[in-house]
């Protein structure tokens, strides 16, 4: 055989665990195997996952005002230190802030990213077998 090929004559590392290319997942801040894009129910993101939600939506709707002084763009309110700003966030916006990074998504629905996935993979698939 041929060395530093896996099992089924792939070079090692070439899908992730999942049959996914590395680096698919893990880009979302998900733990792998959380049920990759099954997991997206809103309700049971990973929480990892939805920090980073909340981090980018706060970064997008607040801004710094003065040296310790941070305003949540969303009403108003001012805050002196991030720390209160995140959980400000956290506890009046986080449906508001899902919400917003499906639309930032851009990728329709989940579906149809599974079935561009799909796609892929056998145009991938093809260009191996021959």
């Amino acid at each position: 055989g041929m060395p530093g090929m896996g099992r089924m004559g792939m070079p090692p590392g070439m899908m992730g665990g999942m049959g996914m290319p590395p680096g698919m997942m893990g880009g979302m801040g998900m733990p792998p195997g959380m049920g990759g894009f099954f997991a997206m129910d809103g309700e049971d993101l990973g929480s990892e996952e939805e920090e980073e939600i909340m981090e980018e939506f706060m970064m997008a709707h607040c801004e710094q005002v003065g040296k310790k002084k941070w305003r949540c763009e969303l009403d108003g309110k001012e805050f002196s230190t991030m720390n209160i700003l995140r959980a400000h966030f956290v506890k009046n916006y986080k449906e508001q802030a899902l919400e917003w990074f499906e639309q930032q998504d851009g990728m329709g629905g989940e579906e149809q990213a599974m079935e561009e996935m799909m796609q892929a993979m056998m145009m991938m698939g093809r260009m191996m077998g021959e």
